[in-house]
């Protein structure tokens, strides 16, 4: 919704011009917005789009989806102040968007004072990146090299460290090519190409800058859509996922001695379809946080590498038959669990009834099934029953191919 030219006429491309009338003083006053001089609602409303990234993280880990659900292209998150802003039609004419009419429910049945932030999908203009698009990203890294800078260091858990030269050329041409500057350049202006057509500075929204095919760890794209499914597919994402939370919880960074851990950790995250409940769950409960010390000093004596041990919920896994085959040990159980939805009849899911089908799925059904998203309904992580002996078979399945 963001890209809407109206926006930058109206607001401005810092949405210092971004205002909320609200009648209502005493309403407004105990959500910090209002008309008077007392309450600036400007303040309220970006202060509001500045925590959106935090309330679409926050949003995704209440709801327990798959962290990797931060960068989906058109997903954003919006609270009282963002919803009411939209609904101001001296602001925008919500019916030149196109916008969804779920969507437009959800922004209307939304009250003012409401300080959650709302999963929505806006069909934005530009191919967004969930977090890496909104305007609490974008504006607080206004320049396209730092917005790369951030995501390599933020979600990927990796710097650039090469020095500069003592003694800076006055104009060092290409710095993708420049001596003392490539080792860097050569991989964050590619990586920053992304950005290209959001803008930069005065220019964010402003829609007159066009994208151009660029790459980033052996991936094409053009887009921040683009980026944003590699850096999700990328296994450091999942591993820098669990550096950030071993460093909120223990105060420091994994010792060289504790790879191990860091390594089932990250395993557990992916296997967990990536539950960032599940993530903080088993580092609270592990003995590396309960017996250790909590400290970001250094130690003379780092903590030795636990084993990981049993995470929360796991179970032993059992031994595989030494045959097991599709037609007698597969076909009915995927029938009678799976075939009222994934059948060759459904226009959005995958069918799932045919052994070719099944071998093509086999590691994306027993993730979620292991996780507990499928079939619908489930408590939590499945450790008896149909749905854990289905899973298990299709294991082993796929282990005796």
């Amino acid at each position: 919704m963001w890209v809407c030219p109206s926006v930058l006429r109206t607001c401005g491309s810092d949405l210092s011009r971004c205002f909320i009338e609200f009648s209502d003083e005493s309403e407004a006053r105990n959500s910090e917005l209002g008309t008077t001089e007392a309450f600036d609602s400007r303040y309220s409303v970006v202060k509001s789009l500045a925590r959106q990234p935090a309330g679409l993280a926050t949003a995704i880990v209440v709801e327990n989806y798959p962290y990797t659900k931060i960068l989906e292209s058109g997903l954003t998150a919006i609270d009282g102040a963002i919803a009411h802003l939209y609904r101001q039609q001296h602001h925008f004419d919500l019916s030149k968007l196109r916008l969804s009419p779920e969507l437009l429910s959800i922004v209307d049945n939304i009250p003012l004072t409401d300080t959650r932030y709302r999963l929505v999908y806006t069909g934005a203009t530009y191919e967004s990146g969930g977090i890496l698009s909104t305007f609490g990203w974008l504006r607080r890294y206004e320049k396209n090299r730092t917005r790369a800078n951030q995501l390599y260091e933020r979600l990927l858990c990796r710097t650039f460290i090469s020095e500069p030269p003592k003694v800076f050329p006055q104009d060092p041409g290409n710095l993708r090519e420049a001596p003392g500057c490539s080792g860097c350049h050569s991989t964050l202006d590619p990586l920053a190409d992304f950005f290209l057509n959001w803008g930069e500075g005065g220019d964010l929204y402003s829609s007159g800058q066009e994208s151009i095919e660029t790459e980033f760890g052996g991936h094409a794209g053009s887009t921040v859509a683009d980026l944003a499914q590699i850096v999700s597919n990328d296994s450091a994402f999942a591993t820098c996922t669990v550096e950030n939370v071993w460093k909120w919880l223990m105060g420091r960074k994994f010792y060289t001695q504790e790879a191990p851990l860091r390594a089932g950790l990250t395993n557990y995250f992916v296997q967990t379809n990536f539950s960032f409940k599940e993530l903080v769950y088993a580092l609270a409960t592990h003995s590396a946080f309960i017996e250790g010390s909590r400290t970001d000093a250094l130690v003379g004596d780092p903590l030795s590498a636990p084993p990981l041990g049993k995470a929360p919920g796991e179970i032993e896994e059992q031994p595989c038959p030494e045959n097991i085959s599709y037609q007698t040990d597969l076909a009915t159980p995927v029938l009678e669990q799976c075939g009222s939805c994934h059948n060759s009849t459904s226009s959005n899911r995958q069918d799932l009834l045919s052994e070719s089908q099944l071998d093509k799925w086999a590691a994306q059904s027993i993730s979620m099934m292991a996780s507990g998203n499928m079939p619908p309904g489930q408590a939590g992580p499945p450790l008896i029953g149909p749905v854990y002996e289905l899973k298990e078979a299709i294991r082993c399945w796929q282990e005796q191919k």
